[in-house]
C-alpha cells in the first residue's frame, strides 16, 4: 500500500509508515456528514474550477472519439445483415467487440487517474500534475476490481428478473383478455414489489463496494483488501452514501440543461464528492479541515 502522507510504499499490514512515521488510514466506524460533504465539494469545486472543467472534458473525450466509429461499424453491419453476408457480419461483430474493449480499457484508466487527481486536489494540491496518472500495476488492480464488480452485478441481476417477468406476463395476459382487471392489478403490484426488492439488493451491494476504487487509487491496496475495507467503512453509512451519490449525480447531469455543453462544467462533481466521502469515512482530513498556513 501507499502512505498518504509521503507517498512511500509500505507493507499492506502496516499501521505506521516506516519512512515518515505517520499513521496510515485504516477503515474504522466513521459516519458520513452529508452537510459537510456537500459544502466541501462545492468549495473545492470553486477553488479548482479550471481543473474540474478539464476533468469533464476528459470524461467526455473518449465517448466522443469512439461514437463515430461505433455508428459507422453498426451501419456497415446492418448492410451486411441485409445481404446475409456471414463473413462480413462476423468481421464487423469482432471489430465492434474489439473497439468496445479498447474503449473500456481507456475509460477505466482515465477514471482511475481522475480519482487520484480528485484526492490530490482534496488534500490541497493544485493544477493537473502528471504524477496523478496511475502506474501500470495499480491500473491492473483497478481493472481487476472493475471486472469483479461487473461479475457480482451480473450474478445478482437475476433478482430483478422475477418481478419484470410477472409484470410482462400480466400485461400480455390482460391485453389478450385472459385476466380480469382485478387480477391484473394484483399481479402487477406484486411484480413491482419484486422488482423493487431485487433492485434494492443490487443497489445495496453496489454502494457497499463503491469506495473500493478509492482504496486502490489512494493506497494501492490489493483487490481483496480494497473490497473488504470498502465494505467495512460503508457499514452504517449505506443510506447516506446512496443519498450523496444520487444528489451528486443529479448535480453532474444539470449541465445537460445548458444545450448539453454545460455538462463539461458539472461532470466532475461526482468524482470530487466521492473522493471527499472516501476521506471522511477513512478519517482523513481534506485541505479545508486544516488551518490556513501562517
Amino acid at each position: 500500500m501507499i502512505c498518504q502522507h509521503c507517498g512511500a510504499e509500505v507493507p499492506d499490514n502496516s499501521d505506521v509508515c516506516a519512512h515518515c512515521g505517520a499513521p496510515l488510514a485504516r477503515p474504522t466506524n466513521y459516519r458520513l456528514n452529508l452537510g459537510k460533504l456537500f459544502d466541501d465539494t462545492f468549495d473545492l469545486y470553486k477553488q479548482n474550477f479550471g481543473t474540474m472543467c478539464l476533468i469533464g472534458l476528459a470524461l467526455l473525450a473518449i465517448p466522443s472519439v469512439f461514437t463515430p466509429f461505433d455508428m459507422t461499424i453498426g451501419f456497415m453491419q446492418k448492410m451486411a445483415n441485409q445481404e446475409t453476408n456471414a463473413p462480413l457480419i462476423i468481421t464487423f461483430v469482432g471489430v465492434k467487440a474489439c473497439l468496445d474493449i479498447l474503449q473500456t480499457i481507456i475509460e477505466w484508466y482515465i477514471a482511475l487517474g481522475i480519482f487520484r487527481l480528485c484526492l490530490y486536489l482534496a488534500r490541497g494540491g493544485t493544477g493537473f500534475p502528471m504524477s496523478t496518472m496511475p502506474p501500470l500495476m495499480m491500473y491492473l488492480k483497478f481493472a481487476g476490481l472493475m471486472l469483479i464488480m461487473m461479475c457480482i452485478t451480473i450474478c445478482i441481476m437475476p433478482l430483478i428478473v422475477p418481478g419484470a417477468a410477472v409484470i410482462v406476463i400480466a400485461t400480455i395476459a390482460v391485453a389478450h383478455k385472459h385476466l380480469t382487471m382485478e387480477m391484473f392489478a394484483l399481479l402487477f403490484g406484486g411484480g413491482v414489489l419484486l422488482l423493487i426488492s431485487g433492485g434494492c439488493v443490487v443497489m445495496w451491494v453496489h454502494m457497499r463496494l463503491f469506495l473500493a476504487q478509492f482504496f486502490i487509487a489512494d493506497q494501492n491496496t490489493s483487490i481483496v483488501d480494497s473490497m473488504k475495507y470498502a465494505w467495512r467503512i460503508s457499514s452504517g453509512n449505506f443510506w447516506k452514501l446512496l443519498l450523496a451519490t444520487l444528489a451528486l449525480g443529479v448535480l453532474s447531469s444539470l449541465g445537460l440543461l445548458l444545450c448539453c455543453v454545460g455538462v463539461v462544467f458539472t461532470l466532475a462533481i461526482t468524482s470530487l464528492g466521492s473522493a471527499l466521502a472516501y476521506l471522511q469515512l477513512t478519517g482523513q482530513p481534506n485541505c479545508l479541515d486544516l488551518p490556513p498556513p501562517q
